[in-house]
């Protein structure tokens, strides 16, 4: 189990100079184990500064990040160890891939970890079971995959550090629509099984709608609006005034009149028919 906290978090960059502009301003907020959190806001808002907080990587103005009730900036506080805790994968992460084979790349964490030639071919394989890798794919030289492979044997590498937390800067961009809801599926089942907790950053609202349990909207470094995914999807004029859109699928259900929030095609689709249903009656 693991907690993760932000309280009034601040980073400002170039303090004092000509150039200072604050990233983050006075965020707050809780991310525990088996949750599935999405952050969205436009570029700039300042949701890839703020979770490069999350695992020591930037260090706040002021204000705390904390996990399990440990401020990770304290004196004493070992962040190395932390970061096999709190996994993250940056966008375009298969620009981290460096390795000669896709196995080898894999290890890279787990060998850092200490972990023995066992351990680190258990782990291996657990990781590319959970990213959809195939044998051949492991053999083969990351700079021969594709794009949907290389993201995948990217974030291979950091499942194979079994992180408690796993932070996502746009894991799905670029990818075509398959790849997309692949890797999309893959992380969702590494959580279901592992009880990490996932953090979600995304301009997709349809990914956010549809994987995520909570939301968290960002503008201007704070966050104007939190709360759960459906209930967040419900305020589309709130959204507008933040410049965000809601899913299609929400858009055209609403503007037709079908009941409740849809966040999905398939719950679209089943609202859709019971209102032609009713009418029909």
């Amino acid at each position: 189990m693991i907690t993760i906290s932000t309280e009034n978090l601040i980073h400002t960059y170039s303090p004092g100079s000509p150039f200072e502009k604050t990233a983050v301003d006075g965020v707050s907020f809780t991310l525990t184990s088996g949750e599935v959190m999405g952050v969205i806001g436009h570029t700039g808002s300042g949701k890839s500064t703020l979770i490069r907080h999350l695992n020591g990587l930037l260090k706040p103005t002021s204000g705390t990040v904390k996990v399990d009730g440990e401020d990770i900036f304290a004196k004493g506080y070992k962040r190395g160890k932390l970061r096999s805790r709190v996994g993250l994968v940056f966008q375009y992460p298969e620009y981290q891939l460096f390795d000669e084979t896709v196995e080898k790349d894999i290890a890279f964490g787990p060998r850092n970890m200490d972990c023995d030639d066992e351990e680190i071919k258990r782990r291996v394989v657990k990781a590319a079971e959970f990213a959809g890798l195939t044998e051949a794919e492991l053999k083969a030289s990351p700079f021969e995959l594709s794009g949907g492979q290389k993201r995948r044997a990217a974030l291979a590498g950091v499942l194979a550090m079994e992180p408690e937390a796993l932070i996502l800067d746009e894991p799905a961009a670029g990818l075509d629509p398959v790849s997309r809801r692949r890797i999309m599926l893959d992380i969702l089942a590494f959580a279901k099984e592992t009880n990490a907790a996932i953090l979600l950053v995304s301009h997709s609202m349809e990914d956010i709608a549809a994987y995520t349990n909570k939301v968290a909207v960002m503008r201007d470094g704070k966050f104007v609006m939190q709360g759960e995914t459906r209930e967040i999807f419900s305020r589309v004029g709130e959204l507008a005034e933040h410049g965000l859109s809601v899913p299609q699928v929400t858009r055209i259900c609403t503007e037709c009149g079908c009941e409740g929030t849809v966040l999905t095609v398939e719950e679209g689709a089943k609202a859709l028919s019971d209102m032609l249903r009713g009418c029909a009656e």
